[in-house]
């Protein structure tokens, strides 16, 4: 069959030409819903142009045809249930009726030799016009470039004031939603001068910057933003003009850079990931002579920069060379090597100090390299706090295991219920885990002897539910949600969900050209997770004068002698200790059928 060429008109500006007839076309848009089984288009020939009024952005593995907002669509034909064939950028799959207006094939050709920002602002008067039967605009040549030359014009006074973002190099949705944009527009439309809602813009900001290291560096980030603070004027401006531009456009730019650099330093922490840049950062600041506002504005950051950098002096060190301790004495019950007659109140209490000293060094930036390194110095305190975790659960198996009587195991495992209780109760959800799940791992759950004498396991259910990862750990976040005060959570949940995001989103979407666009809707949900998963760290407070040295040095001990046991000790230890109960069982057993009390 001869192939005839067709000229399809794409939201990137450019002809595609691809080589089809009819029959091609419905044969092959009907095998991207193979799976439906009778999925046929009811009018193949029912062809034509739509433009988007949404975006949609659903996986082209289903047999959809992923588009943006404004783009132009060639319609194939339709299955007679509300989607209808079509094709851009090449691509051939099923778009759904309701995201999209059917429009002339002239308007089509004329829409597609506008500007995509413009195009995108005549879709309300477009979508007004075609519904209302306003067609006398689209039957003539002269007609439809009339009615484009008016709305253009309209529209253009509504994107005048907006950054020269690129064309089709920054995707938002209807709500405001950023959903992906190459980095210089992201960076762009971090400081533009935009109506958004005072919270979306603090929402796109804390975002940004929380995130911005997983597709830029910050020496990139720090250029463009000073690159953009010398923002240069729009050509062909009036005196009266520019000075307009400057006073409502350009001085707004510059004060929102700053106060992006502001956050940046105090909310995230650049002088501690990134302090190389504070000499750059305070020589560009200090060049900065007007407005006067914004001078005195530059001049406060600069003073905030010097005063984070007092506080984080280095620390004066004794002449031994070690670090002078915080941890102070106290009178407290020294610890025992009875591990049945620690004061467990103490214990908990530091846990809870070990557990604060190691959380409240997390960085969001290592918490964003998790999603692809789970070891190296980059991660260091999440190694630190996962390497905690694991050694308390040795200690827990450790403790009740080395014990030769199931009397005395049975002391033992009361004595960590009351420990991962008082945890709970100060707020400490990562060592309360961690001793709940060694206390119901399958080599202390199955000793059975000792566990019919524990009186507190009434006391471990309610522990137990509250560790339960069931349902994406919902008994976990609804006790977060209750609490307003000092907290140091469990950060396996937040770990896998930062993984989940990594395997579930892409890192980058096609753009204009096919040209990789970064997908910033991969970064909210990033940021979602790291916030709720660092928020305590503002109320996170080690109380160091409650900390004895005494009981420091039995935990560390304790903790690093179960680090080194091999995990199969456990459950070999586990079954000897279960076969010795078993047998003292049926000997108690049979002495009490033989009328002897035991």
């Amino acid at each position: 069959m001869t192939q005839t060429q067709k000229m399809l008109w794409h939201g990137d500006h450019s002809w595609l030409t691809i080589a089809s007839n009819p029959a091609y076309d419905a044969r092959t848009i009907d095998s991207c819903r193979a799976s439906d089984g009778d999925s046929v288009l009811s009018n193949a020939g029912d062809r034509g142009f739509a433009i988007a009024l949404h975006d949609f952005l659903a996986s082209r593995d289903g047999g959809y045809l992923p588009f943006y907002k404004g783009d132009i669509l060639e319609i194939l034909g339709t299955d007679g249930n509300g989607w209808w064939a079509g094709t851009l950028h090449g691509n051939l799959g099923w778009i759904p009726e309701a995201y999209v207006e059917r429009i002339s094939d002239k308007l089509a050709m004329h829409l597609g030799a506008i500007d995509v920002d413009i195009r995108v602002s005549l879709l309300e008067h477009l979508y007004e016009d075609l519904r209302e039967g306003r067609m006398e605009y689209f039957t003539r040549d002269d007609g439809v470039q009339a009615y484009i030359n008016a709305r253009a014009a309209e529209a253009s006074k509504r994107v005048h004031s907006k950054p020269a973002l690129g064309d089709g190099s920054i995707r938002i949705n209807a709500e405001g939603d950023v959903l992906c944009g190459t980095a210089e527009e992201l960076v762009d439309y971090l400081t533009a001068n935009s109506s958004l809602q005072t919270s979306r813009k603090k929402e796109y900001q804390l975002t940004f910057l929380m995130t911005f290291k997983s597709f830029i560096s910050a020496e990139h980030l720090f250029n463009l933003l000073t690159e953009r603070y010398r923002l240069k004027y729009p050509h062909n401006l009036s005196d009266a003009e520019y000075e307009e531009w400057e006073d409502k456009e350009l001085h707004a730019v510059q004060k929102r850079i700053l106060l992006v650099l502001e956050s940046w330093i105090v909310h995230h922490r650049l002088l501690d990931t990134d302090a190389w840049i504070a000499r750059k950062l305070i020589d560009f600041l200090s060049s900065i002579q007007t407005p006067e506002s914004t001078a005195l504005t530059a001049k406060q950051i600069i003073q905030t920069i010097e005063s984070i950098g007092k506080v984080q002096a280095p620390v004066i060190k004794s002449p031994t060379g070690r670090t002078k301790s915080p941890l102070k004495r106290r009178n407290s019950k020294l610890c025992s090597k009875d591990f049945a007659r620690i004061d467990v109140g103490v214990l908990a209490e530091h846990l809870t100090f070990m557990e604060t000293q190691i959380y409240r060094k997390v960085r969001s930036g290592e918490c964003l390299l998790w999603a692809t390194h789970q070891t190296g110095d980059q991660v260091a305190n999440l190694m630190a706090w996962r390497r905690m975790d694991e050694k308390l659960d040795a200690w827990v198996k450790m403790s009740v295991l080395n014990c030769d009587h199931f009397w005395k195991r049975a002391d033992i495992i009361d004595s960590w219920i009351l420990v991962a209780e008082k945890c709970k109760d100060t707020g400490n959800i990562s060592s309360m885990t961690a001793i709940v799940k060694a206390l119901t791992h399958v080599t202390i759950a199955e000793l059975k002897l000792p566990w019919a004498r524990v009186k507190n396991r009434t006391k471990l259910d309610p522990l137990v539910a509250l560790a339960d990862p069931a349902n994406n750990y919902s008994a976990h976040r609804a006790f977060y949600h209750s609490l307003n005060g000092p907290c140091v959570p469990h950060l396996s949940q937040y770990l896998t969900a930062i993984e989940h995001i990594e395997e579930q989103y892409p890192d980058t979407l096609p753009g204009v050209n096919s040209f990789p666009m970064i997908n910033f809707v991969k970064r909210t949900k990033w940021a979602e997770v790291i916030s709720q998963m660092l928020k305590y760290q503002a109320y996170a407070n080690s109380d160091d004068g409650a900390v004895d040295l005494m009981v420091m040095a039995f935990v560390q001990e304790q903790l690093n002698t179960a680090e080194k046991i091999e995990p199969g000790y456990f459950l070999a230890r586990s079954a000897s200790l279960q076969g010795e109960d078993a047998e003292r069982a049926d000997v108690r057993w049979s002495l009490a059928a033989a009328g002897f009390g035991v």
